[in-house]
């Protein structure tokens, strides 16, 4: 059970630095250890050359030998009053000191001298400042150890630190199969002997950690622990208590002042040191339940109830809040229309110190106006869901449509003040009951330094919404692309699936094993599927495994053939494809560096090429795996939403006419033609097949009067309208119920009297 109080604390700073300021040992611990001899060897000393020294930042640097030398003499102290015999292979770990640093053949033969049952050296590791595992050593090469004794050790002791430690994973290894010779230090020992190098020091947040003695303390007691089972010796009648204490964003909180059943005779205190490592641990703890305390001015101080077992670790870390700092950002997770209308639901994740949440709309595309659909008033701290039947309960009832969510994290700092968080991603939703279902997959969670985009939120959902040309005629929902994966959503119940992934790659994944196989069960019960990213071969071709490559090209119809580069761009249309004459300039929303450059495979069509050569694009049209139905695909190597907006909508106008069946026709025919030439201008219809009527949307360069002419394709003219036009967007409704079924040109004369042609087809 855990607890926030929200209270002003003003706290004790110290930092644990020494073994002698940790919890006593009891007088009366068993003998569980009685009669052996163990040999216990401090690595490295006193700060000479093979003394690996690692700066931390404020102040701090880790010496090796300072560490491993007060784990080892924390360890002596636990081991001796368990009863057994301990040599350490030094005497000292002073810098100027003769005897600070003995040779390893020296360390041997103190060992060997002192006739030990066991020798363990203890070390910590360095390896570039990435790695943070746990790893054992013990003498032998191709898998055959030199003493059985210290393999098994060796597979004891990795466990055991690696539950104390916060290490990745732990390896046991012969020393000559992991290094290239065999450890000085394990050469030569009369008993069995291992090495354990416990985490990595030069691992910027375990340097700090190894700071404290408190957590060198952790490391002693884990190898301890290993002794009692090696030997096979019954457990302490005692258990630890230890963890991180972290602030809401994930850092250690320095200085905080940790206390085991406060409030009453027993209580103990001990306080962070300010290393920013964040760790406590209370030890010789008899089994029962005991309350912590966590205190720090300006944070909430926290109460955890823990249970402490006899020989158990109980790792319990702790999460703070400070009082003056917003909560953390939530993550949008899906913005949908359950009940037609303007009917909204919308989900999220916990914003780590939030006490409730707000959700806002947007009724313009350009965002630039946010209300609020809901607020704390129903969305408290427990609140990660909202379903609303109508617009009509929004807190602040819209004028027009409501397409565009995002929802913040707030926080009372117990002021009467409202902290917010930073704003989640932008999730867009239409405001239809009736047409085609079609679902936007957010599946780009990449960004910062390794990455193109530079931002944790975006709003590219909205992007493709809005680029979608008839989006009023769909039922248009998004969602992250992990409830596809945890099948929160089905992908079987839309018809069209829109998938991006920015230049999510292999750290992120672009679809993972689960994804693929809901894709797959997507394409083959006939759905129509867009995908958008630049890594996606690199991720499933180059870097992937079999299934992946499998479903690459199955599925998404595509050979890799390149790791692509910024000067690719533009893309352009292939001809007698539904992109012919497309010229789409991407890498401009945010730099794209490295699209793949792809081709169709298996029955696709390579419908996009790069500037300076390869394919962007492929389409495909007819059965996918074991399915029976037609289903449809698109697949493009660059994202999307790169693209500045009016080329991003002509390029979906494609997609969408290559989805509705749209024919690929011939050139415009001569007798419709004007004497101008076609005007390259972006001017999307919609919806596409037209029935009642057509909307044409464009951006008017100047003033004046546009005409609007339908012909034949034969040049008979059928209807023809004139309108009064002012520079920037238009929207303009013509009706085409008294048109027969068939295909049609639709010629704009714009108000500079150039003209651009676009087929229609009428259904």
């Amino acid at each position: 059970m855990s607890k926030y109080i929200f209270l002003s604390i003003i706290c004790l700073c110290g930092i644990v630095c020494s073994h002698s300021a940790l919890a006593q040992i009891p007088n009366d611990v068993p003998q569980v250890l009685e009669g052996k001899k163990i040999a216990i060897d401090p690595g490295h000393g006193g700060h000479d050359s093979d003394d690996r020294e690692v700066p931390l930042g404020n102040g701090f640097t880790y010496w090796e030998s300072e560490g491993v030398w007060e784990m080892a003499l924390l360890l002596e102290d636990i081991l001796k009053a368990s009863g057994a015999d301990v040599m350490l292979t030094k005497t000292n770990n002073d810098p100027n000191a003769e005897d600070r640093d003995p040779s390893l053949a020296e360390r041997v033969a103190v060992a060997n001298a002192y006739d030990a049952d066991y020798m363990h050296s203890i070390h910590t590791n360095a390896g570039g400042g990435a790695a943070n595992y746990t790893l054992l050593l013990y003498r032998g090469e191709n898998n055959v150890a030199a003493w059985k004794e210290a393999e098994k050790m060796g597979g004891i002791m990795t466990q055991k630190l690696h539950e104390y430690m916060y290490t990745t994973d732990a390896y046991n290894r012969a020393d000559k199969d992991f290094l290239p010779y065999h450890l000085g230090v394990l050469n030569g020992t009369k008993m069995p002997s291992t090495l354990s190098e416990g985490s990595f020091h030069d691992h910027k947040p375990e340097g700090k950690r190894l700071m404290s003695s408190l957590y060198r303390k952790a490391a002693a007691w884990a190898i301890f622990k290993s002794f009692l089972t090696y030997f096979n010796a019954p457990s302490l009648p005692y258990g630890e208590v230890g963890g991180l204490v972290r602030s809401g964003l994930g850092k250690p909180i320095n200085g905080v002042k940790v206390t085991i059943n406060p409030d009453t005779p027993e209580a103990k205190v001990i306080t962070v040191d300010n290393a920013d490592g964040g760790y406590y641990l209370f030890d010789w703890l008899d089994k029962g339940t005991y309350t912590l305390r966590f205190e720090k001015e300006e944070y909430g101080t926290v109460e955890h109830d823990v249970i402490v077992s006899e020989g158990g670790y109980t790792k319990t870390d702790v999460t703070m809040i400070n009082m003056n700092e917003p909560p953390t950002g939530s993550t949008l997770l899906s913005v949908q229309n359950p009940l037609g209308g303007s009917s909204l639901s919308a989900k999220w994740t916990n914003g780590i110190g939030a006490t409730a949440y707000r959700l806002y709309y947007a009724e313009d595309d350009d965002l630039t106006s946010w209300k609020l659909a809901a607020n704390e008033e129903t969305l408290t701290d427990s609140t990660f869901e909202v379903i609303l039947e109508s617009a009509n309960d929004f807190t602040e009832v819209p004028t027009s449509q409501a397409k565009h969510f995002k929802v913040i994290a707030i926080k009372d700092n117990g002021k009467g003040e409202y902290l917010e968080s930073v704003d989640s991603d932008i999730y867009s939703r239409s405001e239809n009951a009736n047409g085609k279902k079609a679902l936007i997959v957010d599946g780009f969670d990449r960004f910062g330094s390794n990455g193109s985009y530079q931002f944790p939120t975006h709003d590219f959902a909205t992007a493709y919404l809005n680029a979608i040309p008839d989006d009023e005629n769909l039922r248009i929902e998004t969602v992250a692309n992990e409830l596809i994966a945890n099948d929160d959503i089905q992908l079987t119940d839309y018809d069209i699936v829109f998938w991006f992934l920015g230049d999510e790659s292999t750290d992120d994944e672009t679809f993972s094993a689960k994804e693929q196989l809901r894709l797959k069960e997507f394409l083959e019960n006939g759905g129509y599927l867009f995908v958008s990213g630049s890594e996606v071969g690199w991720d499933l071709w180059q870097k992937g495994n079999s299934s992946d490559q499998t479903f690459f090209t199955n599925y998404l119809k595509a050979e890799f053939i390149d790791d692509g580069s910024a000067d690719l761009t533009p893309a352009r249309g292939e001809k007698n494809t539904h992109f012919e004459n497309l010229v789409v300039n991407f890498g401009r929303v945010y730099p794209e560096d490295y699209p793949d450059v792809i081709a169709a495979v298996d029955g696709a069509n390579n419908v996009l090429k790069y500037s300076q050569g390869g394919k962007a694009g492929v389409s495909y049209e007819g059965q996918f795996g074991t399915g029976t139905k037609s289903g449809k695909l698109i697949y493009i190597s660059f994202p999307l939403e790169t693209v500045e907006k009016n080329e991003r909508a002509t390029l979906m106008q494609s997609v969408m006419d290559f989805f509705n069946g749209i024919p690929i026709d011939s050139e415009v025919p001569n007798e419709i033609l004007a004497s101008d030439e076609n005007k390259s201008i972006n001017v999307i219809l919609y919806p596409h097949p037209v029935s009642e009527y057509v909307k044409i949307k464009w951006e008017a360069e100047d003033s004046g009067s546009v005409q609007i002419n339908i012909f034949k394709l034969s040049g008979e003219q059928q209807t023809s309208q004139s309108f009064d036009v002012t520079k920037g967007e238009q929207l303009i409704e013509l009706s085409t119920s008294s048109l027969p079924k068939g295909m049609y040109i639709l010629q704009l004369i714009h108000a500079n009297s150039k003209s651009t042609y676009l087929k229609m087809l009428k259904d």
